[in-house]
């Protein structure tokens, strides 16, 4: 079984202080005891399965929606403080004890209509909202808060003939509940340090890794700048014989050019004195007829 106990304050008596649990066995739509003390007398009660339905019918309220509706009223203690109004109404010989849980809705729901009507034995209006076609819930004016509520649901406790027994259940509930959080605490505490001692390893290791990658880095670089000076080196090397050989090519072209020239002269040389002879010749057998005549 399940429980969660809860301080509440009634909207009816706010500096008031009692004591709420709620017990269940498999979920809470399925039904759950209500156990109400305010240190002095204490009071139970028990909602059925069938009760719980018909309040979601009554109120034309989809029974999941009402179901968790039930639990934030109920379960969430004052985490849901100012969502939530509770009211404790007890008779004057306290055995029997009024208990009645309420949504405030003073957050500023929108809904689509608004019925009212007045009720003989209750000055205050109740009212029936509706919101997208679906009546949600009969809602009550609060004049002394100026707000408006809609009540979730009611019952009638009965008083517990030995509140004490109720009080001492309730301590031994809050001390299995104080064992159970130190347990939790200290496992959580040991795996607080453990985490904190792989992280340190984790730290260690990532700073080893740091100073590898900017070792790395570091002989990465020295190699470059030894590399780069190597092919500069070499391109310089290479452009140095490159003009060598542009300047061997001009000298060899040049010296080509003079030969060709030379050559060309001395044949032009040659042909003049072969002509010269030729006219010479030409000359001496033209002037030999005329001796011969004159012989």
């Amino acid at each position: 079984m399940e429980k969660t106990l809860n301080r509440i304050h009634p909207v009816s008596d706010p500096e008031a202080v009692y004591f709420l649990q709620v017990s269940w066995e498999k979920d809470l739509s399925s039904g759950f005891g209500i156990i109400l003390t305010d240190g002095e007398h204490a009071w139970t009660g028990a909602v059925s399965e069938a009760d719980i339905s018909r309040e979601a019918a009554d109120m034309e309220m989809n029974r999941e929606k009402y179901v968790e509706e039930l639990k934030q009223a109920l379960l969430q203690g004052e985490e849901s403080a100012g969502k939530y109004n509770f009211t404790v109404s007890v008779d004057e010989e306290n055995t029997q004890c009024h208990f009645s849980y309420e949504r405030n809705l003073r957050d500023g729901s929108n809904y689509r209509k608004i019925l009212a009507f007045w009720t003989i034995d209750n000055p205050h209006i109740l009212i029936f909202l509706q919101e997208d076609e679906q009546c949600l819930d009969s809602v009550r004016s609060d004049e002394e808060n100026d707000s408006v509520v809609f009540r979730l649901g009611s019952l009638k406790l009965q008083k517990v003939s030995r509140p004490a027994d109720v009080v001492k259940e309730l301590i031994g509930y809050c001390l299995d509940c104080l064992g159970g959080l130190q347990v939790k605490n200290e496992h959580l505490q040991k795996e607080n340090e453990r985490l904190f001692c792989d992280l340190s390893d984790v730290e260690k290791r990532l700073e080893k890794c740091v100073e590898a990658k900017e070792e790395l880095e570091a002989d990465l670089y020295n190699r470059f700048v030894l590399v780069l000076n190597e092919k500069k080196t070499k391109i310089r090397s290479l452009q140095r014989l490159l003009n060598e050989a542009k300047e061997s090519a001009v000298d060899t072209k040049c010296t080509r050019d003079s030969i060709t020239t030379t050559q060309m002269a001395k044949v032009k040389e040659n042909d003049y004195d072969g002509s010269t002879e030729e006219e010479s010749e030409n000359l001496i057998q033209s002037s030999l007829p005329s001796v011969l005549l004159k012989d």
